[in-house]
């Protein structure tokens, strides 16, 4: 149990994006900190002893690690660096550069000392228990923090939003989630997934990208970091279900887009025309990349059908949008056409039989910034007095009951503990 006064810090490590600051309440309020989740060391030509080959250029020990903005600007400078990802699919892959992030973060960017403040940090619904453990021994031998919170970070999204029922679409870096919530509880048998996200669209974009520019190569990490901005400037979302791709009207999604062509490095300008909403279209429709399963729209529909009989038709009425990748224009509206198209499919039921097959559909962002929903949520979760109440892991229980005392703390959902 947490029963300090000191200020609880809140951390939400993703795949490509790392949010931290302290918990604090208000309608105006944001991570402090917001960096890249990466890791880089400076390449060298001179091979190390005894090492055969590293298709990325050999690592120079010499040099120490860069972190975040600092690499990522080395590389855009073009620089000899390779960034390491540690978030793999939003679980911590390389644990030991998951650590160096979090430090950095700590001693460089809040200035805190984590001996001094309990942590409460976020994980996906999906995170297996074996890496919660680790990342549990990580935190209170490496970083020496006082006491842990660990936070599923779809139902974080949702308490920023002051809503207990929904149905969080947190579109990601590596994947997509679909996760219902009701009276503050998750719905387990709705969780769904799609293993399909923002970096999947990036090399979509190169690949486009590449058939209307066939004279350059974008290959480096430079070149990658370049691609992801155009992506982000010129796409979207082309409103309304269609099963064709005939002519439509964008009721003017595209327009910014279209006064945004792509310049290349050599000065090329590049109108990527109906590829700016192909690209995320696989959302909807993976098998456009050729993988199996539902899109967005009938994910949602699928999970909402595996609620309860009770909870379907608010749950419709409350879908919300979290994740970097939600933030293409459009996507909303799109999401919510998708969504009532597949209904029409399925089965509404209410007391036992179907009375409605035209729920009442809503889709809204969690925020204006949707990649902060489960940072906001997260220090909506850390400011409360209830959240206090036996969901922190001191470093006394730690130290008496190891690591996997953490499994039974998972904050899996906002109801005072007595009452899950």
């Amino acid at each position: 149990m947490y029963d300090g006064p000191a200020c609880p810090v809140v951390i939400d490590c993703g795949s490509s994006r790392t949010r931290a600051g302290l918990a604090v309440t208000g309608r105006h309020i944001r991570p402090t900190v917001e960096i890249p989740s990466v890791v880089g060391r400076r390449r060298t030509n001179v091979p190390p002893r005894n090492c055969w080959s590293d298709l990325d250029g050999f690592l120079d020990a010499g040099h120490p690690p860069s972190f975040g903005s600092d690499a990522v600007s080395l590389v855009l400078k073009g620089e000899p660096i390779r960034l390491t990802y540690p978030v793999n699919e939003g679980v911590y892959a390389d644990m030991e550069n998951v650590g160096n992030l979090l430090e950095y973060v700590y001693q460089e960017c809040l200035k805190i000392d984590p001996r001094d403040q309990p942590l409460l940090l976020t994980e996906p619904i999906y995170n297996p228990a074996s890496t919660r453990e680790r990342a549990t021994e990580m935190l209170f031998e490496d970083l020496g923090i006082p006491s842990l919170n660990i936070s599923v970070k779809e139902v974080a999204a949702l308490v920023g939003t002051g809503w207990q029922d929904g149905i969080v679409v947190d579109a990601g870096e590596a994947m997509t989630s679909v996760v219902p919530i009701s009276h503050g509880c998750v719905v387990t048998s709705g969780i769904r997934k799609l293993y399909l996200g923002g970096a999947d669209l990036d090399v979509q974009f190169a690949e486009r990208l590449a058939r209307r520019a066939d004279h350059i190569r974008l290959t480096s990490t430079r070149d990658r970091l370049m691609l992801r901005r155009w992506k982000e400037s010129v796409c979207y979302c082309r409103p309304g279900w269609h099963d064709t791709d005939d002519d439509f009207d964008d009721n003017g999604y595209g327009a910014a887009a279209e006064a945004q062509p792509i310049t290349l490095p050599d000065g090329t300008a590049v109108d990527m025309a109906d590829d700016k909403w192909k690209v995320p279209e696989s959302l909807f429709h993976p098998h456009l990349l050729g993988i199996e399963g539902s899109g967005i729209g009938e994910m949602v529909v699928e999970s909402i059908e595996d609620c309860p009989i009770d909870d379907k038709l608010k749950l419709y009425k409350k879908i919300m949008l979290a994740g970097g990748t939600s933030q293409f224009p459009g996507f909303a509206d799109r999401l919510r056409s998708e969504v009532e198209h597949s209904v029409k499919y399925s089965r509404i039921a209410t007391s036992g039989r179907t009375q409605n097959r035209n729920p009442q559909v809503h889709v809204e962002k969690a925020h204006r910034h949707p990649e902060w929903a489960a940072w906001i949520g997260g220090s909506a979760f850390a400011s409360l007095k209830d959240s206090f109440e036996d969901r922190w892991l001191s470093r006394e229980e730690y130290e008496e009951c190891g690591p996997d005392a953490i499994n039974s703390k998972v904050q899996i959902s906002f109801m005072p503990h007595q009452q899950q």
